[in-house]
Order: structure tokens, then C-alpha cells, then sequence
């Protein structure tokens, strides 16, 4: 006798493993045209909701469209449109004079004939170029997560489906009954040798292709660019907020892309003069940490670096990203874990407090702490980058804390004493 629970785990492990047709509208359903057409629509409004809600709009395309990827570029085509015929501003509004894709660049785009290159440029008011360069930042990162939670598993699941149909067809043909349990094995060894077929894929084609030169995405890029390298020529702060987001969100998709412009990243990380730029780079470049961890691991020091950043919201955020980073064992963990321990004494209570969870957290790691200790003191108390003598006491008091065995102290005294030793 077969157990309810059982019964109904077996079922949630299918459902799991993509066995099950995924739910999709066609793409020319009514939801979607009622959705595209609201959304431009509201594309000329100056309103804070307009952003988020047009960002649901593409996130719901994505869960629920057949050829996402088709309505979203309509979309983004629709509102270049209107941008490019967009009447001349009166003298009392904002303007930007930029190079965007006039109306039928927009149309030459969606047909895969886009010039990215073309220096034809448009005037036009700020709000509606932040607004079209947001759409476009989450499109890119929609269509990679599509191709990767949607896409890959729907080619697995298909390619299952024929192996488990052709395995059927095999033992039919020799006349044997074969149990379901040993036909599951026997699949599952075929699944183990191709499991990354799939994903392989996938990557070439976010790599590859949706940041090709004929793609629609390709034809916005060199703007956001323009954009986040011409922070002077561009003084709306929104503007440049929203760029800078979107090259991060672009980023995301090719390892390619994000090498070109991984420089770019790092120069609004530690110059932008806007705290919100420096905040949000800072969680694109985490993210981007755990996606091309070889790509940013040589530029650590620079994430490092935030941690001292003069705004509180930016060193809030760098510490809490680190945290993220140094606990999933993302960045190897040296003696710049001293910049962690200086947030132990930081004026603002949130970011103290974050600080002594952190290195709670670090202390249940082994010897951890123990084994950072030393290079800890030793930057700490270098006059030419360290801490003055109060702050110093009370970061130690916390980090002695974690050194619970007799054996540890006494080893840790002798390392000291052997720094002291070769110490100028």
C-alpha cells in the first residue's frame, strides 16, 4: 500500500524535474497587447510607478508568453519610437542630447539590422531616456534568466521525454518487461553523462548571441555607455542612476560584455560622485562575483575599498555584499579582512552591529578568526592606514572574544612576538 505523503512527494519531484509541459499564453494573446499597451502609454509620464511597473509587465511576459523575447523587443522597439518622435521639448524642460534609435532604426532592429554605431542622435527629455534605458536594462536580465530557468530546463525536459519514449521503443522491440525503477536508472545514467548539455548551451547563446551586433539589445548599449562614461555631460542624477544599473544588469548576460566593461564597473564603484551608483554597483558587482568569479576576483581589493566609502548607505551595503561574499566562500579571505573589523567601531549602529554578526558568523568557520588575527593587528596598526589607539582596543577585545582555546592563545602570542621582532 502506497502512502499518501509518498505519493504526493513522487509527484512534487516530478513536477521538480521538469517533467511536466511548462504553462505559456501564445504570443499574441489579449493579456499581453492590454499589457504593451499600457506600458507605452505610460512611457511619456514623468511618474516614480511608471519604472516598477513596467518592470513587472516584462517579468510577467517572461513567466507567461510563448516568444517572450519577441513581445519585449516589440516593446522596446514601440517606446524608441516615441522617444524618437518625441515633439521638441519646450525651453522650461530638462533635455539630454543623446544618440538613441530613431523610429525606424528601432523597426530595422527588431528585423536583426540594427547599426549600433549610427551617430544619428535625438534630443530628449531625461525622464524619457531614464525611462527607456531602465526598460531595456531589465529586458537583457529577463532574457538571460528566461534562457536559464525556462529555456534550458524545457530542453532537458524534452530531451528526457524522447530518451524515455526511444527506451520504451528499445525494450518493445526485445520483448522484455521491464520495470519502471529500471528504466528510471537507466535514463539516469544517460541524464548524468549529458546533464550539461543544456546548460552549455545556454551560456554560448547569452555569451554569443544576445548581445550581437544584430541583435535589438545591441543597438541600446553603446548610449548606456555613452551614458555612464560622460558623467559631466550628463548631470541628471536619475539618468545617470539608471544607467549605470542597467550596464550592470547588461553585464550579467555575456562573460564577454562583462570583461569589456568590468573597467567601467570599477571606475563608478570608486569615483561616481553619486552614493546611489556606488550602492547599486556594489551589488551588481557581488552578483557578478558569484556569475564570472574569475572575471572580478584580480579587482578585490576595490570592493574592499567600499567598506571605508565616506556615505553610510554605501558602506552598509559593501559591508552586507562582503558578508554575502566572504561566508559563500566567494573571495579568498586575506589580510583586508581588517577593513571588516574597523566597521566593528563605525559610527552607525546598523553597520557595527552587522559587523559583529559577520564575524560571529566567520567565528563558527574553524579557526578562522584565529587564523586572520594576526594580519588583522598588524594593519590595524600600521600608522599609515590603520586606527587610532581607542578604536584599536575595542576592535581587538571583540576579535580576542572568538580565541576560546589556551592553546590558540599562547600560539598567537608567539606569532606576535615574531612580527615584533622583524618590525622596522
Amino acid at each position: 500500500m502506497c502512502c499518501p505523503f509518498s505519493a504526493g512527494f513522487a509527484l512534487f519531484q516530478k513536477l521538480l524535474s521538469g517533467s511536466t509541459v511548462p504553462f505559456r499564453l501564445p504570443h499574441d494573446h489579449p493579456l499581453f497587447t492590454h499589457i504593451a499597451d499600457t506600458v507605452s502609454e505610460g512611457f511619456p509620464s514623468r511618474s516614480p510607478h511608471w519604472r516598477p511597473f513596467a518592470e513587472a509587465a516584462v517579468g510577467l511576459i517572461y513567466q507567461l508568453a510563448e516568444n517572450p523575447d519577441r513581445l519585449c523587443g516589440g516593446l522596446l522597439a514601440r517606446c524608441a519610437r516615441l522617444l524618437a518622435q518625441r515633439p521638441a521639448p519646450r525651453a522650461e524642460e530638462e533635455e539630454e542630447e543623446v544618440a538613441v534609435p530613431p523610429s525606424q532604426r528601432s523597426e530595422e532592429a527588431c528585423n536583426g539590422q540594427a547599426d549600433p554605431g549610427d551617430p544619428k542622435a535625438v534630443t530628449a527629455p531625461a525622464h524619457l531616456l531614464t525611462n527607456l534605458i531602465s526598460l531595456v536594462g531589465h529586458v537583457a536580465l529577463q532574457q538571460m534568466l528566461h534562457l536559464e530557468r525556462a529555456v534550458g530546463p524545457e530542453l532537458q525536459r524534452r530531451r528526457l521525454s524522447r530518451e524515455r519514449q526511444d527506451a520504451k521503443d528499445k525494450l518493445k522491440g526485445k520483448g522484455k518487461r521491464a520495470s519502471c525503477s529500471a528504466m528510471e536508472d537507466e535514463l539516469g545514467l544517460t541524464e548524468a553523462s549529458v546533464d550539461d548539455t543544456e546548460a552549455e548551451l545556454v551560456r554560448r547563446i547569452c555569451d554569443v548571441e544576445l548581445l550581437d551586433e544584430h541583435q535589438l539589445l545591441s543597438a541600446f548599449v553603446p548610449l548606456i555607455v555613452r551614458v555612464c562614461t560622460s558623467p559631466g555631460k550628463y548631470s541628471d542624477a536619475d539618468l545617470c542612476t539608471i544607467s549605470a544599473l542597467a550596464l550592470c544588469k547588461i553585464a550579467m548576460v555575456s562573460h564577454d560584455f562583462c570583461e569589456s566593461q568590468l573597467r567601467l564597473l570599477f571606475t563608478m564603484l570608486d569615483k561616481s560622485a553619486l552614493p546611489s551608483i556606488r550602492a547599486n554597483t556594489m551589488v551588481a558587482l557581488g552578483d557578478l562575483s558569484f556569475r564570472f568569479p574569475n572575471l572580478v576576483e584580480p579587482w578585490t581589493p576595490h570592493l574592499y575599498a567600499r567598506l571605508r566609502d565616506s556615505s553610510v548607505s554605501v558602506r552598509r551595503t559593501a559591508l552586507i555584499v562582503m558578508t554575502h561574499l566572504i561566508l559563500k566562500d566567494m573571495v579568498k579571505v586575506k589580510g583586508q579582512i581588517s577593513e571588516m573589523a574597523v566597521l566593528l567601531v563605525d559610527g552607525d549602529e546598523r553597520i557595527s552591529s552587522l559587523a559583529r554578526s559577520f564575524f560571529n558568523e566567520l567565528s563558527n568557520k574553524g579557526n578562522a578568526v584565529y587564523n586572520l588575527l594576526p594580519d588583522i593587528i598588524s594593519r590595524l596598526s600600521d600608522p599609515d592606514c590603520g586606527v587610532e589607539q581607542q578604536p584599536f582596543e575595542l576592535i581587538m577585545r571583540q576579535m580576542f572574544s572568538y580565541i576560546t582555546k589556551d592553546k590558540q592563545t599562547e600560539s598567537l602570542v608567539e606569532k606576535l612576538c615574531q612580527r615584533f621582532r622583524t618590525a622596522r
